[in-house]
């Protein structure tokens, strides 16, 4: 079991950076930590309310004013969940994370990363916000239509 390396160290990023991830709990951020920690490096976190992603010093970071937001050892920013696992597994090749450049099953790794992002997020994200809103109402009961029972009986 490997013991987190999360810093909690301060609000700036100095002599010998460390990634600072901008993150809001229950957003595609959990999986950029989830990410830092199967790297094991040295990382700040810093909590972001849904308010503070709308500032102009956040919009600088983000365009849209999302989290996940990454602020790399050099200054840089990056952006979009995938893109920063996928960056960090580049800038950590002693992780093992990510097949070598150019090879086949590096190919497969961006054929899989942007196939659960593009096809496979979206409806369960869907999926996920309406079993939300239904929790929050107690909507009628739904009778099957007769079609369906219909269905059902042969």
């Amino acid at each position: 079991m490997r013991l987190s390396t999360r810093l909690d160290s301060g609000d700036h990023l100095g002599e010998g950076r460390v990634i600072r991830l901008y993150h809001l709990p229950g957003s595609r951020s959990t999986r950029i930590l989830w990410m830092l920690e199967e790297i094991g490096v040295p990382y700040e976190v810093k909590l972001m309310t849904r308010e503070e992603r709308k500032t102009a010093e956040h919009i600088g970071r983000h365009p849209l004013g999302r989290v996940p937001v990454v602020e790399l050892d050099d200054g840089g920013f990056l952006f979009e969940s995938a893109a920063i696992c996928l960056q960090l597994a580049d800038l950590h090749p002693e992780a093992r994370l990510i097949p070598p450049p150019g090879s086949p099953a590096r190919g497969r790794v961006y054929q899989w990363c942007l196939f659960a992002m593009t096809e496979l997020e979206p409806p369960a994200h869907l999926r996920a916000r309406a079993g939300s809103c239904l929790r929050r109402t107690r909507p009628a009961r739904v009778q099957p239509t007769s079609a369906l029972r219909a269905h059902d009986r042969r």
